[in-house]
């Protein structure tokens, strides 16, 4: 079983605050221990619950960015390999290449990332307000959605999200061990 004994000083978005703040939730700061091609390294998920059934769930909140599939072929490395060329081109100006790649780049926002933590946890869920406008994407749908699902990540909107996980036990990435 992965390691979960690392605290990472993590703030969280604006959007994340609040979406904590809306459902009761408390950001998790723990460390996931997590693999990606053969290499353990911690995932820090945004919330961490048990639902109503005891499944231990790691709950992802996307704030309307679209998750990417960097890292299909070489997990964590490969993604911030990505992200770094990305910031590295001459595309547009420095700041505004580096505020797109820490919400859109990266392994945070890879599919993977999600597909990976999933093999070790009882659920994934990715909660996006904007999934209703994302599913309608034919690109979107077909690359991160269904092959998302295949591996059993689960995606909701918030109203979907809020709804399935009421009175659901808010707990500690060491609680789930």
């Amino acid at each position: 079983m992965p390691k979960a004994n690392v605290l990472f000083d993590i703030k969280g978005s604006e959007a994340e605050r609040k979406f904590a703040d809306e459902t009761g939730l408390v950001q998790n700061r723990q460390g996931v221990g997590c693999y990606s091609t053969g290499k353990e390294h911690f995932v820090v998920p945004d919330f961490v619950v048990l639902d109503q059934d005891g499944n231990r769930c790691l709950i992802e909140y996307k704030h309307g960015n679209k998750l990417n599939t960097d890292g299909a072929r070489g997990g964590k490395l490969t993604a911030e390999k990505a992200k770094q060329r990305y910031l590295d081109s001459s595309y547009g100006c420095y700041r505004s290449r580096r505020a797109y790649a820490e919400s859109h780049l990266g392994w945070n926002h890879s599919l993977y990332k999600m597909i990976e933590m999933r093999k070790i946890y009882d659920r994934v869920v990715v909660v996006d307000p904007k999934l209703n406008k994302h599913s309608i994407d034919p690109e979107y749908q077909r690359k991160v959605l269904n092959k998302g699902k295949a591996n059993k990540v689960e995606f909701m909107t918030k109203t979907e999200f809020l709804d399935k996980f009421d009175n659901c036990l808010d707990v500690g990435v060491s609680e789930i061990k």
